[in-house]
C-alpha cells in the first residue's frame, strides 16, 4: 500500500489522471478527489508540497524535486508540509519521451 504520492502535473486538474497512472482504480479516482482524500490530511495524501506550481514549476528538475519531497516526507523532515505515518511513497514525473517512477520505503 502506498502512503503518499508525488504525481507529475503542475496543475491540479490532471491530478486524477496521474493517480490512475500509479494504480488507483478508475472509478475511485474522481470520488477520492471530490471527497478530500487526496489532501495532506486525507487518507491518500497527494502532492503535499503543492505539486510543481507549489515549488516554482522547476520543469527540468521535476522528477528530482518529487524524489526530494518524498525523501523529506519519509524521513520526517518536511516541516509544515509533513504528512504523518508515512512508510511507502511514490514519485512520478514525465517530460518529452521520458517517464520516471520512484518508489521509496522506510
Amino acid at each position: 500500500m502506498v502512503d503518499e504520492t508525488m504525481v507529475a502535473p503542475a496543475l491540479g486538474s490532471p491530478e486524477t489522471t496521474s493517480i490512475l497512472a500509479v494504480g488507483a482504480r478508475v472509478e475511485r479516482a474522481p470520488k477520492l478527489l471530490a471527497e478530500g482524500h487526496l489532501v495532506r490530511d486525507g487518507s491518500y495524501p497527494t502532492c503535499p508540497s503543492g505539486g510543481l506550481l507549489g515549488v516554482g514549476n522547476p520543469i527540468a528538475a521535476a522528477g528530482l524535486m518529487k524524489v526530494a519531497e518524498l525523501y523529506w516526507q519519509l524521513s520526517g523532515r518536511a516541516g509544515r508540509r509533513q504528512v504523518l505515518n508515512l512508510y511507502v511513497g511514490v514519485a512520478q514525473a514525465w517530460g518529452d519521451l521520458v517517464a520516471q517512477v520512484v518508489v521509496c520505503r522506510v
